[in-house]
């Protein structure tokens, strides 16, 4: 069995257990959308970039994972040469929307197309989708009421409005159009029918 394919049924079985939002069919199609990004451009290394996508939501934050140190245990079983696994860690940390609030050019052209491919999976119908599965699943309201707790409209304002403004290269900016234009109509619309001011 080749790398690629034992990494893909590790991943499989580490998410398995994960909410909707941040299951083994989000990898599937991040890696989709970066394959089909990666087209342009030559120098792209496609095994590192495979490699960052399949591994870059095992360890997550939102998942109580916030550390890298499973992801290098099972990348030193691989025997996989010192830098390369290196490079794999620092793509995936570089995607991280949390981790990187802002643009930073100063990550590699393999961090770029990963980014860039599962910030365009947040956004659009599947990205709304995902936004409230996830707020479903921490039982977080739809928009302010008698709790607290954030509400699944606040994610738009906080994250999702501003990723089209955070992708790296032509092609993702290209996609994001229509799937923000969309978003917006979404929301729009979600505000009229809940008898809400659109604050946007």
């Amino acid at each position: 069995m080749d790398i690629l394919n034992k990494t893909e049924l590790y991943v499989k079985e580490k998410m398995s257990q994960n909410d909707v939002a941040h299951d083994f069919n989000h990898v599937l199609r991040v890696l989709n959308t970066a394959n089909e990004i990666a087209k342009n451009y030559i120098n792209c290394d496609l095994f590192i970039l495979q490699m960052t996508v399949i591994l870059h939501d095992i360890e997550d934050k939102k998942l109580k994972t916030a550390t890298n140190s499973n992801v290098k245990k099972f990348l030193d079983s691989l025997e996989l040469k010192e830098n390369t696994i290196k490079t794999i860690l620092d793509n995936i940390n570089a995607i991280s929307f949390s981790k990187n609030p802002i643009q930073n050019k100063n990550i590699s052209l393999e961090a770029k197309i990963a980014q860039d491919a599962d910030r365009l999976d947040a956004i659009g119908a599947i990205g709304i989708a995902r936004t409230f599965a996830y707020s479903g699943s921490k039982n977080h309201p739809f928009y302010k009421c008698d709790s607290d707790l954030p509400t699944t409209l606040q994610h738009f304002h906080e994250k999702l409005f501003h990723l089209h403004n955070l992708l790296n290269t032509p092609e993702a900016k290209e996609i994001s159009k229509e799937r923000t234009e969309f978003l917006i109509a979404f929301y729009k619309q979600f505000c009229k029918e809940a008898n809400l001011a659109c604050d946007l």
